[in-house]
């Protein structure tokens, strides 16, 4: 049980060239192998997806346009 216990801190504050902060630098997130063929496989889904309703509208307008 603490009980009549004294804390005493210090803050220094050292600006921007602390090494904290110097430390922190630009990083750049590693993708593995698996992460990039799966990233091409969703955005070649996204086309497939784009070109089927393109196609799929110009049918429906020719379709109403004929009935």
């Amino acid at each position: 049980m603490v009980m009549n216990c004294t804390m005493l801190a210090i803050v220094v504050y050292t600006g921007k060239d602390s090494k904290i902060i110097l430390n922190q630098g630009h990083y750049s997130y590693k993708y593995s192998s698996i992460e990039k063929k799966l990233n091409k496989i969703f955005l070649a889904q996204i086309i497939q997806v784009l070109v089927l309703a393109i196609i799929f509208t110009m049918c429906g307008w020719g379709y109403v346009r004929d009935h």
